[in-house]
């Protein structure tokens, strides 16, 4: 507006203010740099948003697995010690009792070491 108000001006032979064309300028550089700020820092916090959620669904995903295998094992510490228990009434067939349990102790242990995992994965992304 002070430019258009000048041009006029100018065109009758009369003279301008140059100081009021700086401040102008000066205004709209102002602003222009306020909404670009304001601008990235609105994207930025979206996107830090979009990842917080994605960490937490990653969390809850790895929760949950911790808790299918902590059912895991107490299922077979049950299955175990029903085998234990098992061998100590009914002392037939030894060496395939020793085999079950031996069988059990390694399944037991794979997926005590696959809670391990999942627990390391989520204390370390929380």
């Amino acid at each position: 507006s002070v430019i258009r108000k000048d041009w006029n001006k100018l065109q009758h032979g009369q003279k301008v203010d140059p100081q009021a064309h700086i401040g102008q300028v000066l205004d709209e550089s102002a602003k222009a740099f306020e909404d670009e700020m304001k601008n990235n820092a609105m994207k930025r916090v979206k996107e830090l948003t979009d990842e917080l959620n994605t960490e937490k669904v990653r969390n809850n995903v790895l929760l949950k697995e911790k808790s299918e295998k902590e059912r895991e094992i107490q299922q077979l510490h049950a299955q175990l010690d029903s085998v234990h228990h098992k061998h100590e009434s009914i002392n037939a067939h030894p060496q395939q009792q020793h085999q079950q349990i031996q069988k059990l102790e390694l399944q037991l242990q794979r997926v005590a070491e696959d809670v391990s995992i999942v627990c390391d994965d989520v204390f370390n992304n929380s």
